[in-house]
């Protein structure tokens, strides 16, 4: 038999040095590298700055009782615009004690009608009275922020130099 000889080619040679070379460098890489576990950072949120929540306005609300209270004018001089008149009725009107730091909400005047035939004037008694009342709040005292009922009214039997009024204020 014949006796079969191996030869060791330098290519075969070459590859087993490269595949060793390679197992040495990873061995290498493995052995040097140290793994430190990643820390998870948790980064802090700003905390929000309070934003300061609208203080809700309480809707303003009426007493349930109105105060009652009569003036006494010069009926002519007060249809007319005579400045003294009209003073007169404001006097009446801011020295309401009741009146005093509150705030009108609703006001209601009535003028005096001794008999029917009365009652167109105490009508305009009744307008004129609202518009004292407006002028009134315009210096900022009690009626800045008041309604004023719609209607003319009169009160049948009183005389035409008596206003009447009622007047509902805001709680307090």
């Amino acid at each position: 038999m014949r006796k079969r000889s191996f030869r060791s080619s330098p290519v075969s040679v070459g590859w087993l040095f490269a595949d060793l070379l390679l197992a040495l460098a990873m061995i290498f890489l493995i052995a040097n590298t140290t793994i430190t576990p990643l820390k998870a950072s948790v980064r802090p949120k700003p905390t929000p700055t309070p934003t300061p929540s609208p203080t809700p306005i309480p809707i303003p609300r009426l007493e349930l009782q109105p105060h009652r209270f009569t003036i006494n004018i010069d009926a002519t001089g007060y249809l007319s615009n005579n400045a003294d008149a009209i003073n007169n009725a404001k006097k009446q009107i801011r020295n309401q004690g009741f009146l005093k730091g509150r705030s009108v909400g609703l006001v209601i005047a009535y003028g005096g009608a001794p008999t029917t035939d009365n009652i167109p004037t105490a009508l305009d008694i009744a307008a004129k009275t609202y518009d004292v009342c407006k002028s009134i709040g315009r210096d900022h005292f009690a009626f800045e922020n008041t309604s004023y009922y719609t209607e003319k009214l009169y009160r049948l039997g009183d005389s035409p130099n008596t206003v009447t009024i009622d007047v509902f204020l805001f709680k307090v």
